[in-house]
């Protein structure tokens, strides 16, 4: 695609664009409304697209063989659409590769020092995220491998979050160590994303649509609430994607005594931490009604357990907070809004906005100003 688009007859601009480039096609279908949403972002800011790379770590400690591990990570490409897949210039389309081998990167850095060697593996992660996916070329995930000694390893996976979520990590990863174990191994068949899309692309005709609608309708109705956390310094006209990340960890004591909490009320650890979120909100906030949102997993409806691509759909979950309630009395609330607006999930985030008319502040994300979250450990002995 070239960088500067070109003006033809009439003043329309037309953009070069080989649908080939990357390979020949299997499919091309309709991306889904996420996918558009996340397309819209990252062609609108450069560092908006950055912060869509995902990257996942694996330290392989023990004799490895590299060659199997290659064989392995190709057939887990093969077997998902998404992780050969490149969307239009329009962001209309989802375009499907013909497979073809994945080339993984290799670097030995075990004659460094362990000093150099923490600062080039640290140095490759940041690189990782920070060098941009062309999102209408080539494949959106990519793999490399470093040797720290010959029996320790690290295998760094980047894709862009347009085809890869939460959910697929954890699928490419059960299924890369499957593969790598036995090569031979019948693996459950592949859910095609393809052909998920070509679903979602059908859903909104659906009698399930309209009861989804009314539902997050009735939600919204009246006044929408804003969400004004105190600031240190004015909020900017335009808001930009300038970050910092702060990493916390919860003890094993306290997070007994939250799943002990949580379990007394028939509450998950995801709706007890979230009502602590929720209720944290409204106390700096000064506000009773704000909204949180959360990030479903497509994969959980309609039984696609073994589906990778992007299949996340935002949820903005109201919490209406009485300050002079007790934690435990707001968690069989809290509990009762997840579970309705998981029942109801499939209605886009786009969609209701459309339907809501929200104002637009170009200080602020639409009606979801926090989202809330809890990662999945890829490591089923910690889950």
């Amino acid at each position: 695609m070239s960088a500067m688009p070109r003006t033809g007859q009439g003043g329309h601009t037309r953009v070069d664009y080989d649908p080939f480039a990357g390979g020949a096609l299997q499919r091309v279908v309709p991306t889904t409304e996420p996918q558009r949403e996340v397309w819209l972002a990252a062609k609108l800011d450069h560092d908006a697209s950055l912060a869509y790379n995902e990257s996942v770590s694996l330290r392989l400690r023990g004799t490895l063989d590299v060659e199997r591990l290659r064989v392995a990570l190709r057939s887990v490409v093969e077997r998902h659409d998404a992780l050969r897949a490149s969307i239009g210039p329009d962001g209309e389309s989802f375009c499907v590769l013909e497979p073809q081998a994945l080339t993984v990167a290799f670097e030995d850095l075990s004659a460094l020092s362990p000093q150099a060697r923490d600062a080039a593996v640290l140095a490759r992660r940041e690189q990782g995220v920070d060098t941009p996916f062309v999102l209408e070329r080539g494949r959106l995930f990519r793999a490399e491998l470093l040797r720290l000694q010959a029996d320790d390893h690290v295998l760094l996976m980047h894709a862009h979050h347009i085809v890869c979520d939460g959910w697929s990590w954890w699928v490419i990863v059960r299924e890369l160590g499957a593969l790598y174990r036995d090569a031979s191994v019948s693996l459950p068949p592949a859910d095609s994303f393809a052909g998920y899309a070509v679903d979602m692309a059908t859903h909104p005709h659906g009698d399930a649509c309209a009861d989804d609608e009314r539902y997050w309708l009735s939600r919204f109705s009246g006044e929408l609430p804003v969400l004004e956390l105190p600031l240190d310094h004015p909020r900017p006209m335009h808001r930009t994607t300038a970050s910092a990340r702060e990493d916390r960890m919860l003890d094993a004591a306290l997070t007994s005594g939250l799943k002990k909490l949580g379990a007394g009320h028939g509450a998950s650890l995801f709706a007890t931490l979230l009502n602590g979120f929720a209720a944290l909100m409204s106390r700096i906030s000064g506000q009773e009604r704000v909204v949180v949102g959360i990030p479903a997993a497509g994969q959980s409806v309609d039984g696609h357990e073994h589906l990778v691509g992007h299949c996340v759909n935002l949820l903005p979950l109201r919490f209406d907070l009485d300050h002079a309630r007790s934690f435990a009395d707001s968690l069989d609330a809290a509990q009762e809004t997840l579970l309705d607006a998981l029942d109801h999930q499939r209605y886009t985030f786009g969609t209701l906005l459309k339907q809501l008319r929200v104002a637009r502040d170009p200080s602020r994300t639409p009606l979801i100003s926090v989202l809330f979250n809890i990662d999945q450990a890829l490591d089923p002995a910690k889950t």
